[in-house]
């Protein structure tokens, strides 16, 4: 359960508050017999679950292009990268995951495994 909830909101003092107003109208729903005031509890009780599985990030407003650089940049410093290595290694894909891999050229056929995935290739560097 706690690996579940790592970077989620979790419960927060507007979650206590709000369940306790859903138990407050669920007791005066059977004190008095009001029904609406029982629909008004279990909707409180499904926002205040709801509000505390979902993922921090959401809740505060940020988006993906907030928390780190854009897919397209990304990609943009990786190529920047490989061309800049292109005369000292060699970069291929992994067939397995696609991760991008690099040998030293001028070394023969080398036999890499992939960090990420555990696939051994044979390449020629």
């Amino acid at each position: 359960m706690p690996r579940f909830m790592r970077g989620r909101i979790g419960t927060d003092e507007l979650g206590v508050v709000l369940a306790g107003v859903g138990v407050a109208c669920q007791v005066a729903s059977n004190a008095t017999g009001w029904r609406a005031a029982s629909w008004v509890a279990v909707g409180l009780w499904i926002f205040v679950l709801l509000r505390a599985l979902t993922p921090a990030a959401a809740a505060s407003g940020e988006t993906a292009g907030e928390a780190g650089p854009s897919g397209f940049e990304r990609s943009r410093r990786t190529i920047g990268r490989i061309w800049a290595e292109r005369k000292e290694k060699r970069h291929f894909r992994c067939r397995s995951c696609g991760t991008i891999l690099s040998v030293p050229r001028g070394v023969g056929k080398v036999r890499v495994t992939c960090p990420k995935c555990h696939h051994v290739t044979e390449r020629r560097a």
